[in-house]
């Protein structure tokens, strides 16, 4: 099965992000003693996603199953942009409905923390989870099953992400930890689910429109976040 040149164009794109994104590291590093092991060790997980997702769109293993970027550009960003802040009201108006701000190694500079979560993340996490692991799930189930199965794996991620060392607690603590952020589980699958199925509407067929809404929503938490803890410092 021959590879379609949009999918060669991910993973060349994705390929540079990773270079980009060790050489902004490298830079970001400088004086602060910390080396670039512990910076690439803050972003394995990212990292492992690139490479995976750099893999999957240079082989042809389940090609017909990939999405590319999208041909109506533009419409795929305004798209992006109105639906973005349309959840971000939607989501304050329902009580307990959490968007958090996923925790980042001290490796991470503060300037670096809102490229990685307003930018890097949002790309990597729709090309690796929209792209690779729901066109891999497509070839065993029909598209909406997994859809499904995307939002709650994507959710199970999240939860690790906001929640320090996750994986390495207890049975009951884990139950613990999921009950005390289940808002978070339910927003994140909300929110990959209802990606997934964007994606795959024939009006997009593309993961543009998925990326753009990402980047909307975590540029607004993340801003919102920084802007209520420098206003806690102020006071203290």
């Amino acid at each position: 099965m021959a590879i379609r040149k949009e999918l060669k164009t991910v993973a060349l794109l994705m390929f540079l992000l990773g270079f980009g994104v060790l050489l902004l590291g490298a830079i970001s590093l400088s004086g602060t003693g910390a080396t670039l092991l512990d910076f690439f060790k803050s972003l394995s997980v990212q990292f492992g996603f690139i490479v995976i997702s750099v893999l999957a769109y240079s082989t042809s293993l389940f090609a017909d199953k990939l999405l590319g970027i999208g041909k109506n550009k533009l419409f795929h960003i305004w798209t992006g942009i109105v639906i973005g802040f349309g959840y971000i009201f939607i989501s304050g108006l329902i009580p307990g409905f959490s968007i958090a701000v996923p925790l980042l190694n001290l490796a991470i500079s503060d300037n670096l923390k809102f490229l990685v979560i307003g930018i890097i993340a949002p790309v990597v996490e729709s090309v690796a989870i929209l792209g690779v692991l729901l066109g891999l799930l497509k070839t065993k189930f029909k598209p909406l099953t997994a859809i499904i199965l995307t939002g709650l794996i994507a959710s199970m991620y999240h939860l690790g992400s906001y929640l320090l060392n996750l994986y390495s607690y207890s049975f009951s603590q884990g139950l613990l930890g999921f009950g005390a952020n289940i808002s978070v589980f339910i927003s994140a699958f909300i929110f990959f689910t209802f990606s997934g199925y964007l994606v795959n509407l024939k009006a997009y067929k593309g993961l543009l429109v998925s990326i753009v809404l990402h980047i909307v929503v975590n540029i607004f938490v993340y801003t919102k976040f920084a802007i209520i803890f420098a206003f806690v410092l102020g006071l203290l």
